[in-house]
C-alpha cells in the first residue's frame, strides 16, 4: 500500500466517522427525552444517567476519531 492509498483510507475513515459522529449528535440532540427514556427504561437506570452516559460516549467516541482518523490523516498529508 502506498502512500496515496492509506492518505485516501484516511480521509475517507475520518469523513464516514465524522458523519457518524455529527449523525448521532443531530439525533441524540434532537430526541433528547425519547432516547433518555427509551433507553431508561430498556436498561431500567434514571434518565439522567442515560443522557451523562451518551454525552460521554459522544466524547469518547469524538477523541478516539481525531486520535486514530484525523491526526493520521494530517500527518501522512504533511510528509
Amino acid at each position: 500500500m502506498d502512500k496515496t492509498q492509506l492518505v485516501a483510507l484516511f480521509q475517507w475513515m475520518a469523513l464516514i466517522n465524522i458523519g457518524i459522529l455529527l449523525f448521532s449528535t443531530v439525533l441524540l440532540i434532537a430526541l433528547r427525552d425519547f432516547v433518555a427514556q427509551t433507553h431508561a427504561s430498556l436498561f431500567g437506570i434514571k434518565p439522567e444517567q442515560v443522557t451523562f452516559a451518551a454525552y460521554l460516549w459522544l466524547g469518547t467516541y469524538k477523541i478516539l476519531l481525531i486520535v486514530f482518523c484525523v491526526v493520521p490523516y494530517l500527518a501522512l498529508r504533511l510528509i
